[in-house]
C-alpha cells in the first residue's frame, strides 16, 4: 500500500518512486482522472505503468498515475521500455487510439453487468450505474436496424434516444 490504495501483490518488486515518471507532454488523451481515482479506491492498482527509459515519459498510464498522485502515492509499478522519442510517439498514440476503436457486445454488457448489480457490492468500481444499465436493457429490449432507423423515428415523434454506450442523445421529430 502506498498513498490510499493498493498495489495488485504482483505488481510489488517492480515499485518505483513517482520522482522518476513523468507525464508525457504531448500525450493527446484527455482521461477522466476521476474515473480512474473511482477505480483504483475499488479495484487497487493493477496494472503497470509503460514508460520509456530513457526519458521517463509515461507512453501508457498517464492517466492512472495522475489519478495515484491525487490518491497520495509515492511509488508506481512500472515497466520500463528501450525506444526511441518516435516509437514512444507510435505506441502512446496508438494505445489511446485501439481503446476508442473498440465497443462493447452490449448483449454481454448487460449479462456482466446484471451478475455484478446482485452481488454485495453491486456496480461499485465498474464506472457503471443503474441507470446506465437500465437505459441498456431498454435499448436492448427495442431493438432497430439502420434500415428501420426511419419508421422508428416517425414512430417516436418526440422521443430522445440515447446512446447507452457514450450518452449522446438525439431528439426524433
Amino acid at each position: 500500500m502506498a498513498g490510499r490504495f493498493r498495489f495488485h501483490d504482483d505488481l510489488l518488486n517492480i515499485l518505483e518512486p513517482v520522482e522518476h515518471l513523468h507525464p508525457h507532454p504531448r500525450n493527446v488523451n484527455m482521461g477522466d482522472t476521476d474515473a480512474i481515482i473511482e477505480s483504483i479506491q475499488t479495484n487497487g492498482f493493477t496494472a503497470p505503468l509503460l514508460v520509456q527509459r530513457s526519458t521517463g515519459y509515461i507512453v501508457a498510464g498517464n492517466h492512472r498515475y495522475a489519478a495515484a498522485l491525487e490518491l497520495g502515492a509515492t511509488q508506481l509499478p512500472v515497466i520500463w521500455l528501450d525506444m526511441d522519442d518516435e516509437q514512444a510517439l507510435r505506441y502512446m498514440l496508438a494505445d489511446n487510439r485501439s481503446t476508442r476503436l473498440g465497443k462493447d457486445d452490449l448483449g454481454l454488457l448487460a449479462g456482466v453487468l446484471d451478475d455484478l448489480q446482485e452481488t454485495e457490492r453491486g456496480l461499485v468500481g465498474t464506472l457503471f450505474d443503474d441507470q446506465y444499465l437500465e437505459t441498456l436493457h431498454e435499448a436492448l429490449n427495442d431493438p432497430f436496424t439502420e434500415d428501420d432507423t426511419e419508421d422508428y423515428a416517425k414512430q417516436n415523434s418526440g422521443h430522445v434516444c440515447k446512446c447507452p454506450e457514450c450518452g449522446w442523445e438525439s431528439t426524433k421529430r
